[in-house]
């Protein structure tokens, strides 16, 4: 890791899967690259919907981790038929987190089936009302590959589509998402 970020430059990571890695290595990880590059920022997944086990991987150094509850809340609360329970629980577990706006918040990643694909109607309004969610709570947006040109895609491996480069040049989604980053 220390190799890497010396080649490269870079000021993060997004390291994945780290529940099945003890968290002895994640904290001599951390210590390690923080004591030479103290500002490096590490963005951890761990799917898990639970404060208190997510928490446990802040005390070790790792900044931010993926949001799975907001995840879920905001999956249920922005389609047909909407949940919204779904999203004031996934709200209300903030409140256990260190600090919550580190976390990492997103609608869309390779390991579940994209939101496009989970609204079969109104597909454009749910998602630039998701998307407006993601860019204006607290927490750090994080948008996967072809979200911003409102790519489908069902379970995996259908949610690993190849990006339709023709379609990002005029599709309305990309001016949105523009806006939104400028809006942040």
């Amino acid at each position: 890791a220390l190799w890497w970020i010396e080649e490269t430059g870079i000021d993060g990571f997004r390291l994945d899967t780290m529940r099945p890695v003890p968290h002895e290595f994640w904290e001599q990880f951390a210590q390690a690259i923080h004591a030479k590059y103290p500002e490096f920022f590490l963005l951890g997944e761990v799917w898990d919907q639970n404060v208190k086990p997510l928490e446990s991987y802040h005390a070790v150094g790792i900044q931010s981790l993926t949001n799975y509850s907001l995840f879920n809340g905001i999956e249920n609360g922005f389609r047909t038929l909407p949940n919204m329970f779904s999203l004031a629980n996934a709200l209300e577990k903030e409140n256990g987190f260190s600090n919550p706006q580190l976390n990492s918040i997103f609608i869309d990643n390779h390991d579940n089936a994209r939101f496009m694909s989970l609204n079969p109607r109104h597909q454009i309004p749910y998602l630039k009302q998701a998307l407006t969610f993601v860019y204006t709570y607290p927490a750090i947006p994080v948008i996967y590959y072809g979200t911003e040109i409102a790519l489908e895609g069902a379970y995996d491996p259908d949610n690993r589509r190849f990006m339709d480069w023709e379609a990002a040049e005029n599709h309305e989604m990309v001016s949105y998402v523009k806006w939104l980053t400028e809006l942040r």
